[in-house]
């Protein structure tokens, strides 16, 4: 009876390291480094993209996590060095109080060419835009703020791009992602940030790790009764 509790706890083991693996391997997170310095607040650890696996592409969702206020009004794709990517377009948003458009203005991130950033694909919060009949205005209100709030962009592969090598891309800065924040703080600066090279944890990850060695150890202590 002990063998086979045993070799049971090795399979679930065994198949939980997988199901981590898989959702290690389709959905990463990235966080910010400040390319400028107009703010005397840096936002990086409080911005976040969320880069998921696809059908034929790739999901980037951002979220400006709660803290400074702040609003996230530009993002910028940067594919020019090794193009893995036949589009990146605004996909969709976590709904009223933000309104998005493909091609940003200015076409780069702003003092994107210091570190020799080339935006490829961008978008941008709209100037005015109607949520549920009322009309809301300024580009800073239709971004992403530091609240609930999120927007995502779908890339799409071109020939030669794949999950593994976007990630492989980002770690040798062949493919980078730029956001211009506006409304920073009581001062109301502005400040340009790109994704750090190197993923972070995923807290989703240990949660399922922690929930399945709880099941194992009630399905251990039925076992004794």
């Amino acid at each position: 009876m002990r063998l086979m509790l045993l070799i049971r706890l090795i399979f679930l083991l065994l198949l939980n390291g997988v199901v981590l693996s898989y959702a290690h391997a389709a959905s990463l997170a990235y966080e910010f480094s400040r390319v400028s310095n107009n703010s005397t607040e840096d936002l990086g650890r409080q911005l976040s993209m969320l880069v998921t696996e696809q059908s034929g592409g790739a999901l980037f969702t951002f979220s400006n996590r709660l803290g400074v206020p702040s609003s996230i009004t530009d993002i910028y794709f940067d594919d020019a060095s090794q193009p893995l990517f036949s589009s990146i377009a605004y996909h969709s948003d976590s709904g009223a109080g933000v309104s998005f458009d493909s091609q940003a203005a200015p076409a780069n991130l702003p003092g994107g060419n210091v570190i020799g950033f080339l935006a490829g694909f961008s978008g941008d919060s709209s100037a005015q835009s109607v949520e549920g009949g009322v009309a809301t205005k300024g580009v800073m209100k239709n971004g992403v703020n530091s609240t609930d709030e999120w927007v995502s962009f779908l890339g799409l592969w071109a020939n030669a791009g794949s999950f593994d090598g976007l990630i492989k891309a980002f770690a040798d800065a062949h493919f980078r992602v730029g956001l211009h924040v506006q409304a920073i703080g009581l001062a109301g600066r502005s400040d340009s940030y790109v994704n750090q090279p190197s993923p972070v944890p995923l807290p989703a990850a240990a949660w399922l790790f922690a929930s399945a060695l709880f099941g194992f150890i009630v399905i251990a202590n039925r076992r004794k009764v």
